[in-house]
C-alpha cells in the first residue's frame, strides 16, 4: 500500500480550467508551522513503515510562491530524505514565480541540490487562450520569461500540452512560439473530477475528431515522439457506456471498480494543519487535526483507511447506486469526447447523479 502525504504550503498563482485539484490563489502555512507539521508526519511515518506502508511527501499547489521556499526545501530534504525524492522527476510550475522573485537563483540552486534537473509547464494554447486558460494577466510574457531563466540556469523543460478544442486550433502557432525552450513535450487529455471548474471546462474538452486532426498536425510538423494515446485507444462517453452495459460483472458495483485502482492513499494537510482524507483539492473526510491529535491517534485511522484513488477521494461508495443505473439515466450512448480514463466517464455520470438530489 501505498500513501502519499500532500502538504499545502501555499495556494496558486493561477485557476487554471482544466485543474483537478482546483488550485488557486490561497493560505501560507507559516514556516513555524510547516516544522510543527514535519515532526508529527515524521513519527506517523515510523509508524506506518513498521506496516510495510510505501510513503512518500509532496508539496501541492505552486510551493514557489511560499517566501520561505529555500528554507522550506533545505529542511524536507534533510528531514525526509527517503520520503522527499525529486530525483529524474520534473517539478511541476506555472513558472509565474520564477519570473517574478528576485531570489529566483536561490531557489534553482536549492531544487538542484535535491536533484531537480527539469522544470515542468502546460500550455494551453494562443496567448489570449492562455491568460482564458490560467486566469492570469499577459502569463505568456511572464511564462517565456520563466522559461529563459530556466534554461540560463541549465534546467531541462518539459510542456504538458493541455488538449482542448482551443489547443488544437491553436496547436501549430503555440508549437513555433514555445518550440526552442522545449526539452520534452506530453499531450494531456485532462481529467474529470467533480468540481465547478471541470464541469465548465466539459465546453472544452475534445472530441475523437479533433484528436484526429491533432495527430495529423503532429505529422505535420515533424514532431518525434510516442503520440499513440491520440491515436489508439481513445476513450469515450459512448465506449463506457457499452462497456457499462454489456459487461455487467465488470461493473457490478463503484466498489469493485475502486478496487481494481492502484493500492494509494492520498492524505492531504493544510495551513493550519486540519488533515484529510483524500487528494489534493478535495476536503470531504478530515481525519483530525496536527495540533490537537497525537500522531498514534492519526496513525490508528490511517491505517483503518482503504484506497482512495477515484470515487473514495469524493464519495461514500456504498451510497451509490450501481453504475448501469447511472448509466442508464446519465450516459450519453453517443458521446464522442475524450476523457483519460473510464473512471472520469464514471465520475463525470456520478457527479451528475449526486448533483440531482442534492
Amino acid at each position: 500500500m501505498k500513501i502519499t502525504f500532500s502538504i499545502r504550503i501555499s495556494g496558486c498563482a493561477t485557476k487554471c480550467w482544466h485543474c483537478y485539484v482546483n488550485g488557486g490563489p490561497g493560505r501560507i502555512m507559516k514556516y513555524n508551522e510547516y516544522k510543527k507539521c514535519l515532526n508529527v508526519i515524521s513519527e506517523l511515518i515510523s509508524y506506518l513503515e513498521n506496516e510495510d506502508y510505501n510513503i512518500d511527501l509532496f508539496l501541492d499547489y505552486e510551493p514557489l510562491l511560499h517566501p520561505d521556499i529555500i528554507k522550506i526545501i533545505n529542511l524536507t530534504a534533510y528531514r525526509m530524505e527517503k520520503n522527499y525524492n525529486f530525483k529524474n522527476m520534473p517539478w511541476s510550475t506555472t513558472g509565474i514565480p520564477i519570473s517574478k522573485r528576485n531570489d529566483y537563483k536561490e531557489i534553482m540552486k536549492s531544487l538542484k541540490n535535491i536533484d531537480v534537473n527539469s522544470f515542468m509547464i502546460s500550455f494551453h494554447g494562443s496567448a489570449k487562450t492562455q491568460i482564458e486558460a490560467l486566469k492570469y494577466n499577459n502569463v505568456d510574457e511572464v511564462q517565456i520569461d520563466a522559461m529563459e531563466k530556466i534554461k540560463e540556469a541549465g534546467f531541462g523543460l518539459v510542456a504538458n500540452f493541455i488538449i482542448s478544442q482551443s489547443f488544437i486550433k491553436d496547436f501549430q502557432s503555440v508549437y513555433k512560439r514555445y518550440q526552442k525552450f522545449i526539452d520534452t513535450q506530453r499531450f494531456i487529455v485532462p481529467l474529470f473530477v467533480p468540481t465547478t471548474r471541470l464541469r465548465k471546462f466539459e465546453k472544452q474538452r475534445a472530441t475523437v475528431n479533433d484528436l484526429i486532426e491533432l495527430n495529423n498536425l503532429i505529422k505535420k510538423i515533424g514532431l518525434k515522439g510516442d503520440y499513440d494515446m491520440l491515436d489508439k485507444g481513445k476513450i469515450t462517453e459512448k465506449k463506457v457506456y457499452n462497456n457499462v452495459r454489456e459487461k455487467s460483472d465488470i461493473y457490478s458495483s463503484f466498489e469493485k471498480i475502486e478496487n481494481r485502482q492502484p493500492d494509494w492513499i492520498f492524505i492531504s494537510i493544510l495551513p493550519g494543519l486540519d488533515i484529510y482524507y483524500g487528494n489534493t483539492g478535495s476536503e470531504n473526510f478530515k481525519l483530525g487535526n496536527l495540533y490537537n491529535d497525537k500522531p498514534a491517534e492519526l496513525y490508528k485511522k490511517i491505517k483503518k483507511l482503504k484506497s482512495n484513488y477515484c470515487f473514495r477521494n469524493y464519495y461514500r461508495i456504498d451510497k451509490l447506486p450501481k453504475p448501469s443505473l447511472v448509466a442508464k439515466k446519465y450516459g450519453d450512448p453517443k458521446g464522442n469526447k475524450v476523457y483519460a480514463s473510464e473512471e472520469d466517464v464514471l465520475l463525470k455520470w456520478v457527479d451528475k447523479f449526486v448533483q440531482a438530489i442534492v
